[in-house]
């Protein structure tokens, strides 16, 4: 079964990159209405509230949702990285896992072929051993992969809670994942994402994707980008609707040569790429229908979501390539 780590890694540079370093970002809806899905973890019923997109100083802040992602996504490898650290394979006691001796920690591993499998990890009052916070953990991940050597799909479903730090702020990861993956080769690469709703709480940051469907592919050097997707965080104060009428696509490391993005809230920013400017311009951004911006080029490379964070030592970027946590029976690690 292909990597689930690289696409992962695809997924995060592509969709989040564009959002920030390309156009900022909007909400709203572009499907007439039908029922979203309902959130649990939402301290602050932002996902009913469309985000504010009045002018230009509102993008600015779509910046927010990514910083605030990252932090999220470190805090998780750091988890990964450190269960992965204090015990070896899947038959190591629970109690190497968690400091206290009323945690426990159980995980279950079923291969149901040689592609094919489920794993889960269920946390009961959990202090995780060896992470620099106080950091407790209760609920349950299950992964579950199934495909063949070229194509295969994981589903992963958390219902996660806890607290952190010595305050014991709260932290949450809740939703369904599903990773349609297909690797022709090292440079012919697919994946398509799904989710009713997922969702990351940590302390007051709260972000969601709800209703979403994205896919990027990636051959030579190249990528295409489209999805639709509900966008949901405190650094925006509400939800945005993220559609791409036109296809994004273009080189790895350098602008979209073409694509729209559409982000709706309460108003609605565009972002243009390249041909589709029907100018020079390597970006053209519109917001409530009026241009307010042309950019003659956009970052040369996208941020990545990888390692480090809040351990005192920067963690490699594929140290988290080895947890049990990012690995289904029969994948490859790598």
């Amino acid at each position: 079964m292909p990597s689930r780590i690289a696409f992962r890694r695809i997924f995060t540079i592509t969709t989040l990159g564009l959002l920030t370093a390309c156009g900022g970002g909007g909400g709203g809806s572009d499907d007439g209405g039908s029922p979203q899905t309902p959130l649990s973890l939402d301290p602050n019923n932002y996902g009913s509230n469309p985000a504010p997109i009045r002018q230009v100083s509102d993008l600015d802040r779509s910046v927010g949702v990514y910083d605030d992602l990252t932090e999220i996504q470190t805090l998780v490898d750091d988890v990964d990285y450190a269960l992965s650290s204090t015990a070896v394979g899947y038959s190591a006691k629970a109690s190497n896992y968690c400091s206290q001796e009323a945690g426990n920690l159980e995980i279950k591993e079923e291969e149901t072929g040689p592609y094919s499998g489920r794993i889960s990890y269920r946390f009961d009052d959990c202090q995780v051993a060896g992470y620099p916070e106080t950091l407790w953990l209760d609920g349950t991940l299950v992964i579950e992969g199934s495909g063949d050597e070229v194509q295969g799909t994981i589903k992963e479903t958390y219902a996660i809670t806890g607290r952190i730090g010595a305050d014991g702020a709260p932290l949450g990861i809740k939703g369904t994942l599903t990773s349609r993956i297909t690797e022709r080769s090292y440079d012919d690469q697919s994946i398509e994402i799904t989710s009713p709703a997922m969702e990351y709480l940590l302390r007051s940051k709260y972000v969601a994707i709800r209703d979403s469907r994205m896919s990027v592919a990636i051959k030579n050097d190249s990528f295409t980008l489209s999805m639709q997707s509900d966008l949901i965080g405190s650094a925006i104060g509400g939800f945005v609707t993220v559609t791409t009428p036109v296809t994004i696509s273009g080189p790895l490391n350098g602008c979209p040569t073409q694509g729209h993005m559409k982000m709706t809230g309460d108003g609605v920013v565009e972002a243009r790429y390249g041909q589709t400017t029907g100018t020079a311009a390597a970006v053209e951004i519109l917001l409530n229908g009026s241009q307010v911006e042309n950019l003659d080029s956009c970052y040369g490379s996208l941020p990545a979501v990888v390692g480090g964070g809040n351990s005192s030592t920067p963690l490699p970027s594929d140290n988290y390539s080895s947890t049990p946590v990012e690995t289904v029976p029969g994948s490859d690690p790598s």
